[in-house]
């Protein structure tokens, strides 16, 4: 590519990222059957709508648009290929590298068939993954793991002759940033696979390693303007916030993009949810408002956002405000995505403002909603059918839903008065009562810090373990407070024990398995016990 189209790519990028869809489309249109970097973001575009929307025409046009850039990135690299390994043995014949070339980058040179030889490899490899996310949407896992792993061999092999090319190579930014990017995300997403399925991982491929991926990743948002800088420096605020919990690494970095992108929809919505995981609900509505604000090119992602405020509001027990999100989201979405779990959250509304035929109602077609192997589906599933037993909500129910959400929402002292309100009329509680308002009780004062109480109350709730008829998930989620506990308490014979009571249990089915799971891995990795 010359200057003038390397300035255009950027502008395009410029736009994607500031939610100008339209724009640029319309800068990359006249350069996509040539240039596989141009193909490449014009076929994120359309990727990012069909996974949001979900629609039959949405992926049709995100499937004929990586295909179509993936023919070009296969061709290209197939042409190139050739010439590319008869320079490399020429040079090393003549002992001089490809730097020596007389023509530096230009058409013809060394450099120039090296540059387009890996960038195609790389490329036809991100198509690789896209199509990859889409087959596992559509539930085809076979066709998906194919792709990955065809993709990963692409990366792999371009990043080892990537690593070692000077800083002056032709389109050397984008290159360092698809190289890395895609064998970091490798890198870092196999490490956290459960350690069970990870013959099978290994035996077709893959290969993990934590902080070799985090390093890879930061390799690529470090990469000038290259092609996937900005989702380097995305994945590595997600990994920070969500797996580490590490929220002084993450906030410069959102802090940057903000102020790079400032009408970016996506990193706005990052932002919103990276702030209510951290409890500043407030903050983290500001947040989804701007990027509601700046998403207004694709409707479907608004809605995703306005939902979102809905949670907000649902966290903030404002039951009336909640609804009007959530009520709008689930009559105008396109997309399965989570939409048992925001029926979910609107039967609750309507039950905690007394519109109980309206709350049964909705909690009815929840089950139509439920997709297999995902946790808040499945979840949604399990507290839809025990409210259509009971035929709707006690005033424990009741309690306990707002403590539960104010746990959510970090109000800690809050959750444990309404808590500790309850377990007055213990003798009109039953055993699975006690048990899930002491677990609560624990993770509260666990949250504060306050150890010894924490430990009190996740014991005491452990004792009911025989008793419990339904709220399973109690028995695996104490044993994981308690085993966190010991840790920080450095008594390394008891959090071993408490990993292997938490990590053992299965005899029924509890809620957000995968959560516990990554809680488990996480505090076993630490104290280096096996699980």
């Amino acid at each position: 590519m010359n200057q003038d189209q390397i300035e255009a790519l950027e502008k395009a990028m410029n736009h994607f990222w500031n939610f100008n869809l339209s724009e640029s489309e319309n800068i990359l249109l006249p350069h996509i059957s040539k240039y596989p970097l141009f193909s490449l973001l014009y076929s994120d575009i359309a990727f990012v709508k069909s996974v949001l929307t979900e629609t039959k025409e949405d992926y049709a046009e995100a499937r004929n648009r990586i295909s179509e850039c993936k023919k070009l990135a296969r061709g290209l690299q197939l042409s190139q290929k050739p010439l590319y390994l008869q320079q490399e043995k020429d040079e090393k014949k003549s002992g001089n590298g490809a730097s020596s070339t007389t023509t530096p980058g230009g058409p013809g040179s060394s450099l120039y068939t090296k540059a387009e030889y890996l960038i195609s490899k790389l490329i036809y490899a991100e198509t690789m993954i896209m199509k990859g996310v889409i087959e596992f949407k559509a539930q085809n896992n076979i066709k998906a793991c194919i792709a990955l792993k065809n993709s990963w061999k692409q990366y792999y092999q371009a990043f080892e002759i990537i690593k070692d090319l000077p800083s002056t190579f032709p389109i050397y930014n984008h290159l360092v940033s698809l190289a890395n990017y895609g064998v970091g995300i490798f890198h870092f997403l196999v490490s956290v696979v459960p350690p069970q399925y990870m013959w099978l991982i290994e035996g077709i491929g893959f290969k993990g390693n934590r902080m070799e991926g985090l390093k890879e990743i930061k390799a690529s948002s470090d990469s000038p303007n290259g092609i996937r800088t900005v989702m380097s420096k995305i994945a590595l605020v997600l990994l920070h916030v969500f797996f580490f919990e590490d929220y002084k690494q993450s906030e410069p970095l959102i802090d940057q993009l903000i102020k790079q992108y400032p009408q970016g929809a996506l990193i706005h919505y990052l932002s919103g949810a990276c702030l209510r995981k951290q409890g500043r609900i407030k903050e983290s509505t500001q947040s989804y408002s701007i990027a509601c604000e700046t998403s207004s090119q694709l409707k479907q992602l608004q809605l995703f956002i306005e939902s979102e405020l809905g949670y907000n509001e649902f966290l903030n027990l404002n039951w009336s405000s909640a609804e009007t999100y959530l009520a709008k989201f689930l009559s105008e979405t396109t997309s399965s995505g989570f939409k048992a779990f925001i029926a979910y959250q609107l039967a609750l509304c309507y039950e905690m403002q007394g519109n109980t035929d309206s709350a049964t109602n909705t909690m009815k077609i929840i089950p139509t909603f439920v997709r297999k192997g995902f946790d808040f589906d499945e979840f949604s599933g399990r507290k839809s059918a025990k409210y259509l037993k009971q035929k709707g909500y006690r005033e424990f129910d009741k309690s306990y839903l707002s403590a539960s959400l104010l746990n959510e929402a970090h109000q800690f002292e809050e959750s444990i008065k309404i808590l500790l309100q309850s377990l007055e009329k213990r003798s009109e509680m039953t055993h699975d009562d006690i048990a899930c308002a002491e677990y609560l009780l624990g993770s509260n004062y666990q949250l504060l810090g306050k150890k010894e109480e924490a430990k009190k109350y996740y014991l005491s709730s452990l004792s009911h373990e025989k008793q419990i008829t339904i709220d399973y998930f109690i028995i695996p989620y104490c044993n994981v407070g308690l085993a966190e506990i010991s840790f920080a308490e450095d008594k390394k014979s008891d959090c071993k024990n408490y990993i292997k009571k938490a990590k053992g249990y299965s005899a029924n089915q509890y809620d957000f398995p995968s959560v516990l799971d990554w809680r488990v891995r996480k505090v076993a990795q630490l104290s280096n016990t096996d699980v």
